[in-house]
């Protein structure tokens, strides 16, 4: 289900294209030749559009969460069998270093969040896929960049790669273009929906905001 992204683009695939990737990781699908086809008119072009719905996918049954433990940003564990019931969350993996995707996500999900009251119980989390590099301190720094709300979870690779596939989400450390260099992270850009028993409620694919609002409102109830 999950559909990777290089950090170098936003990856705007539909629930649909996820499942007909059959396999759990896909790359961003080549751009296509430049058309000879006259432009569209707007209105077709308007109908052309994924519906904001498409881009939900609501889980019926929920789908339930393998418990895991992890650190925050301030160097606490986090439960998630304990810290997780209670509220309605949105999950999204990333990480600090990633250039483009991470932090226009995040951005999208703040302002929703802070659209309104109605909104203000729910929790917002990333859980890191560069445990090496995110150290709790370095997640503070860079979250307090972003939104005091959002909180940082943070462990090594071989620990959150469990979390991630319980949520359907994968990650593949890429190499170094030379030793000792800089290297990067492809991840899932979905977000998360869990509800307030804990359990999987929706996944998001780069839903525009009136889509997550619904969903929210809908998890909310």
């Amino acid at each position: 289900m999950g559909v990777i992204v290089a950090c170098a683009a936003l990856q705007g695939a539909s629930p649909a294209a996820a499942a007909a990737a059959g396999a759990p990781l896909a790359k961003p699908a080549q751009a296509p030749a430049p058309s000879t086809a006259p432009a569209a008119a707007p209105a077709a072009a308007q109908a052309a559009r994924p519906a904001a719905a498409e881009r939900v996918l609501r889980l019926d049954p929920s789908r339930a969460i393998a418990p895991f433990a992890l650190r925050d940003q301030d160097g606490r564990e986090f439960l998630s069998a304990r810290q997780l019931p209670g509220q309605v969350s949105l999950v999204f993996f990333g990480f600090t270093h990633c250039p483009d995707v991470c932090p226009t996500t995040l951005l999208t999900l703040q302002q929703v969040l802070a659209d309104g009251p109605e909104f203000a119980a729910v929790r917002l989390y990333m859980i890191s896929v560069d445990g090496e590099r995110d150290t709790p301190a370095v997640l503070k720094s860079f979250l307090g960049q972003v939104s005091p709300r959002i909180v940082g979870l943070t462990a090594p690779a071989a620990q959150v790669r469990p979390v991630a596939r319980s949520f359907t989400a994968s990650f593949v450390r890429q190499p170094p273009s030379q030793p000792g260099g800089h290297y990067t992270v492809d991840h899932s850009s979905q977000v998360y929906l869990v509800g307030r028993d804990g359990r999987l409620r929706a996944i998001l694919f780069n839903a525009p905001p009136e889509a997550l609002r619904a969903a929210l409102r809908d998890a909310l109830r």
